[in-house]
């Protein structure tokens, strides 16, 4: 190798080692800031040791993709709710079509739910628009255009969807559709996200949401 393949060679390592570094460092800021928010709530930090990808294995972002972890986790019991806040990773494709894919999530495991399973994310027109044509479901309502418009809607039985999506739970996601959160239940978890990784600050009131929606549902 000569010297300008040397200097290239070592360039390109010195760019790894560096991007690394930053990488090490940017995720420790972030955990500390975690422990921080679990501070502040006065739930535990419990990292890496919080049992969601095997409570949760019959959710369908939990069977996604391969590399899956749920970390810097904070989760306490209030009451009869487990409440789980954290992020959550997982990869899809290989090679040069390797995707990551990041979270911050709430996750509610409680006795007062009762929920059959369904899927709920915003609505993205154009690619929707091929998958309804493709067979793609989404559950509309007619008489609810505002919901059917901003959302698309999945279970595995329809009908019991229907009965749990009433009025004011419908009502409940239009009112905050500017928030494009992700919602998925089945028996008694509920999953809560804004599709998006976001700032561990804002955990409380990823929470406090989480847990009104589930006031809402209980009992239904």
């Amino acid at each position: 190798m000569d010297g300008v393949g040397l200097i290239v060679f070592g360039g390109i390592g010195l760019i790894v080692v560096v991007g690394f570094a930053v990488s090490m460092t940017l995720q420790k800021k972030r955990t500390e800031a975690w422990q921080r928010v679990a501070d502040e709530l006065g739930i535990p930090f419990v990292g890496e040791s919080n049992g969601i990808l095997g409570t949760c294995a019959n959710l369908k972002l939990f069977s996604q993709g391969h590399g899956r972890k749920f970390h810097n986790a904070v989760q306490g019991d209030a009451g009869d709710t487990r409440i789980t806040i954290g992020d959550y990773r997982y990869t899809t494709g290989s090679g040069k079509n390797r995707k990551h894919h990041a979270y911050t999530m709430c996750v509610l495991e409680s006795s007062r739910l009762s929920t059959p399973h369904c899927y709920l994310r915003p609505q993205r027109a154009f690619f929707d628009m091929l998958g309804a044509m493709f067979g793609g479901q989404d559950i509309n309502f007619e008489e609810d255009p505002d919901f059917s418009n901003a959302y698309v809607l999945q279970g595995d039985t329809e009908a019991a969807v229907r009965m749990l999506f009433d009025e004011e739970i419908r009502g409940w996601f239009v009112d905050r559709k500017t928030e494009r959160f992700h919602f998925e239940t089945r028996g008694n978890l509920l999953l809560f996200h804004r599709g998006r990784k976001g700032k561990p600050e804002e955990a409380s009131q990823l929470m406090q949401q989480a847990l009104e929606l589930m006031g809402v549902l209980a009992g239904r």
